[in-house]
């Protein structure tokens, strides 16, 4: 039996203490009738590959996540790694079928700030200087962007020469531009993929598109800065995995994430877990059909619910969402056409006929979380400084569907003061007075999955359950993983970030981002839910020296473990590895 850490106060979440190399295996927390899993095999970035033997080399390149088909059997990731931006084919025992770049060659980036954000404290920010002109609005490498019906392709007008920038047409099709390069030199950095088997699609999200909605979503505009540019869908066709080409491309919200496909009717729906500034209503769901002459249809949440993870229940034809601090989950029609509502609000103008119903996170977790009432905390503005008078929030990030369970998985991420919530309150505190501050500072990393019954003929419809992934620990021992001996950290729990499930063996898989490991939980009804084994991901690179911090100290790697898919057929997890802080990129496949 294990004994908790001493607390020592709630605080932000520093960086880690962690084994500078990970072993690979496998530790049992109980016995259980889930499967154990064990490692298979682990793919590295081809230029960090220091020689190991249990290691293969690969050109897989800051891998966010990956999509797996076993007809014929391949696997795709998704690399953001600036310079290697694109998409990595692999076929049958993992042979290298093909590399799509979608850089732009021979140019160098604004590297990406580190944002946390908590309360209503901001940092003042000077937008990085934008490409030249003449590079930023002829790109090399197009990326298609079909504008909206019947609205003209945005122009820019450089402010110092005067010169007018007219955005080249892709594939000769005038209702297609090449999407600009990112806003203050940023690469195009993709995100989240999904596949659509059925068509041979790949669909995936790129940040940094350039572009921007118009305030009323009727056009794009140029965007000048990060804050205000929206990401883009990307879509490649793998009809021939070994020569893959783009074959399409649309505008999405700003803060694009992640993306799913319904593949009965071929919809695509994408949720943008930060407001649109300048745009009414600024938080939506993007629904692209490519089937129609207006492939653009907009769901719009409301304040607070922007929508994070993604993914169709096919058998129910339902779209399931979990809010970034909204803490609710949305179901969606998947089939669904979006139309105006008849008495439009700042919040919603469209899309509420495609709101089939919404289940609260929160209470649930006051309900069955011991300490969650201190967990969650209150925050205390100064009289008479601004709004800002909200509790800390339940940040969810990913979600999954059991397709025969009809059970939605979503991961309790961290808690934290309320951000990216799109209300006019939220926009009063762009330029707080100086003086204000928030206390007390309550950051939680997270370490649950809330599993949601979204089975309309269960007799526990919408009915929460939360799965503790922190081994027997509470939170208030350890607010933060720091207070955790690092030889137990990789052990001890998982902080949940992405989460698979896997309908025949009634698991659910779920990565442990900062704590660099993955945790299996058994999800059959009459075993009980519960974590039953972690698997340690991160591999710290030999000879790798960290950076030093603002005092010439050596900063503690902290590894940055993302996506977890599951080969349909098999079985076999797929876990991506950004790597980052001497850690090797990777993707870890692991058997059953």
């Amino acid at each position: 039996m294990r004994t908790p850490v001493a607390n020592r106060g709630p605080g932000r979440s520093p960086r880690l203490t962690l084994p500078f190399g990970a072993v690979l295996a496998a530790i049992t927390v109980s016995a259980a009738a889930a499967p154990t899993y064990s490692v298979n095999k682990v793919l590295v970035a081809e230029d960090q590959y220091q020689g190991e033997k249990r290691l293969d080399p690969a050109p897989l390149y800051k891998p966010h996540e990956v999509v797996v088909t076993d007809k014929p059997k391949l696997w795709i990731t998704s690399n953001e790694r600036e310079g290697h931006a694109g998409i990595t084919v692999f076929g049958p025992g993992n042979r290298v079928l093909a590399v799509v770049n979608i850089e732009e060659p021979g140019l160098e980036f604004t590297p990406e700030a580190e944002e946390e954000t908590i309360g209503n404290e901001t940092e003042e920010e000077v937008p990085e200087p934008n490409f030249p002109s003449e590079v930023r609005f002829n790109p090399t490498v197009c990326l298609p962007v079909k504008l909206y019906p019947s609205s003209a392709a945005p122009s820019y007008t450089d402010p110092e020469t005067g010169d007018v920038y007219e955005l080249p047409v892709w594939n000769e099709d005038p209702s297609y531009v090449c999407a600009p390069l990112g806003a203050e030199g940023h690469a195009r950095h993709p995100h989240g993929i999904d596949l659509d088997r059925r068509r041979d699609l790949i669909y995936q999200v790129i940040e940094h598109a350039g572009l921007k909605w118009n305030a009323t979503r009727s056009g794009f505009e140029i965007a000048e800065t990060t804050d205000d540019e929206s990401g883009m869908l990307l879509v490649y066709s793998i009809t021939n995995p070994g020569r893959p080409t783009i074959v399409d491309g649309f505008l999405l919200g700003h803060g694009a994430h992640e993306v799913a496909v319904n593949e009965t009717n071929g919809k695509v729906f994408q949720g943008n877990h930060e407001d649109s500034p300048g745009v009414v209503p600024p938080i939506w769901v993007d629904i692209i059909d490519r089937g129609l002459d207006n492939p653009y249809g907009f769901i719009d949440t409301g304040y607070y619910n922007a929508i994070q993870g993604i993914e169709v229940d096919e058998p129910l034809e339902q779209v399931f969402g979990t809010t970034h601090v909204g803490e609710a989950l949305f179901a969606f029609d998947g089939d669904c056409v979006p139309t105006a509502n008849q008495q439009p609000t700042a919040e919603k103008a469209q899309g509420e006929n495609c709101i089939l119903y919404s289940v609260d996170l929160r209470q649930p977790f006051l309900d069955q979380i011991a300490d969650a009432e201190e967990i969650l905390g209150q925050i205390d503005s100064e009289p008479g400084v601004g709004v800002w008078l909200l509790p800390s929030v339940l940040h969810m990030h990913d979600l999954t569907v059991d397709p025969e369970s009809h059970r939605a998985y979503q991961t309790l991420h961290s808690i934290h003061h309320a951000e990216h919530t799109g209300s006019p309150e939220e926009a009063a505190l762009e330029d707080p007075p100086e003086d204000a501050e928030v206390e007390p500072e309550q950051h939680f990393m997270g370490r649950w999955v809330a599993a949601v019954d979204v089975n309309p003929r269960s007799k526990g419809f919408k009915e929460v359950r939360y799965i503790d992934l922190s081994n027997g620990y509470g939170a208030l021992a350890y607010p933060n993983a720091d207070e955790i001996p690092p030889e137990e950290l990789m052990t001890s729990f998982v902080h949940a970030h992405w989460v698979a499930a896997d309908p025949k063996r009634r698991t659910v898989l779920v990565t442990g981002e900062h704590t660099g490991n993955l945790g299996v939980v058994e999800t059959k009804e009459q075993k009980g839910f519960g974590l039953t084994q972690v698997v340690p991901i991160s591999i710290g690179i030999p000879g790798c020296v960290p950076p030093v911090d603002e005092t010439g100290a050596p900063v503690t790697p902290e590894p940055h473990v993302h996506g977890v898919q599951i080969d349909p057929k098999s079985g076999d997890a797929y876990v991506s590895d950004e790597g980052e802080d001497c850690f090797y990129e990777s993707v870890t496949i692991l058997k059953p």
